[in-house]
């Protein structure tokens, strides 16, 4: 993510937390993982920020930009030559602040 100028610090640091739940995420994403272990593995470090994460965590690709939504409830098995964007939308609890980080892989 890129800020122009000096950053608000509450949203440096909800960015912080999207960008690393992302690559929490991605140490799950590998051929044999369900989908759903992405979303906890982001979800887990999230909550321990005192964030939320929001659904959905992206998109399933195909011939599609949209074939299936990433859920925290999907069992869907990674197969290789899968084609995913995952975007965390970290929120705080109580305020209106979201932000989301992208990776398409």
């Amino acid at each position: 993510m890129v800020n122009v100028g000096k950053p608000n610090p509450d949203l440096e640091k909800i960015q912080i937390v999207c960008r690393d739940a992302l690559k929490r995420g991605l140490e799950e994403f590998k051929p044999g993982k369900r989908v759903m272990d992405v979303g906890l593995a982001m979800e887990s470090y999230v909550r321990s920020c005192g964030y939320i994460l929001k659904e959905p965590l992206g998109h399933i690709c195909g011939l599609n930009l949209v074939e299936e939504r990433p859920t925290f409830k999907n069992e869907r098995v990674l197969q290789p030559g899968m084609a995913m964007v995952i975007h965390p939308r970290c929120s705080r609890q109580t305020a209106r602040i979201t932000c989301s980080g992208e990776k398409h892989i």
